[in-house]
């Protein structure tokens, strides 16, 4: 594992470099096919952390967002999201996040999500704490039904469960909306008691369970199942399982 600690120190430093030379600055913005943009930046630097890879272990595999997939030789699977929060990049918004993923099969050995422009680095290690800029932390471990302090990307996440966000705001203390990858990451010191989400890519998660579970929270499917990378990206992440039995509960009475 330290071998792999390195080698992510490494595509963080270099994905932080190309952030910062094109944050709030003027840059062209393209569209996908599917109308979400995407920028330079996003793609130098998913390029220049497929080559920290592919020299560093030819043999492992790697998903990114950007340029698509290749097969690993060793079971190794490193999964990137080199800008998650594109839109608040563009914005000149500091909530996006590089996302940096290994997993086994479909077992998660290590996370990290790295803010460059904070320099905020959370780091998820199987078997180990999780670390936000080398300290240790932990999810807020007294969080209960009636104060759950809730955060997701946008009303749009339940665009096919209305009844269950309206149940969710009944619930909650609050709601905080926006943040992209920076949720998870205010859930792992115990700012936020839930993130759920809808319709995400393997991408866009496969960071966050090794850095929610490191830090004592849960990381499922809104049935409560593990997360593997073909899960369908309905995502929980809750501070403790009570939470996540009483927001399971929620979901199941509205779907």
């Amino acid at each position: 594992m330290e071998e792999f600690k390195k080698i992510t120190m490494e595509m963080t430093q270099a994905a932080g470099i190309i952030a910062r030379k094109y944050y709030r600055t003027g840059f062209d913005i393209d569209h996908k096919s599917d109308l979400s943009p995407v920028t330079i930046a996003d793609r130098e630097i998913e390029h220049a952390l497929r080559d920290i890879i592919e020299k560093a272990r030819p043999e492992d595999g790697f998903l990114g967002e950007e340029h698509g997939t290749k097969a690993s030789k060793n079971g190794l699977m490193w999964v990137v999201d080199p800008i998650d929060g594109t839109k608040s990049f563009i914005s000149g918004r500091p909530s996006f996040g590089t996302l940096i993923g290994l997993w086994e099969g479909d077992t998660p050995l290590m996370g990290a999500i790295y803010q460059p422009i904070t320099e905020e680095l959370w780091l998820g290690v199987k078997n180990q704490e999780t670390t936000l800029n080398t300290r240790n932390i932990k999810t807020n471990a007294s969080s209960d039904k009636q104060k759950i302090r809730i955060g997701s990307t946008s009303p749009s996440q339940f665009k096919h469960t209305p009844e269950l966000l309206s149940a969710l705001q009944e619930e909650a203390d609050f709601f905080v909306w926006g943040g992209d990858c920076y949720l998870y990451g205010m859930l792992a010191f115990g700012g936020l008691d839930v993130v759920i989400e809808s319709g995400l890519a393997t991408y866009d998660y496969a960071a966050i369970p090794s850095i929610v579970m490191g830090a004592n929270g849960t990381a499922s499917d809104w049935n409560g199942n593990a997360m593997t990378l073909n899960s369908e990206g309905d995502f929980l992440c809750c501070a403790n399982e009570k939470v996540q039995a009483q927001i399971i509960d929620l979901i199941d009475q509205h779907k």
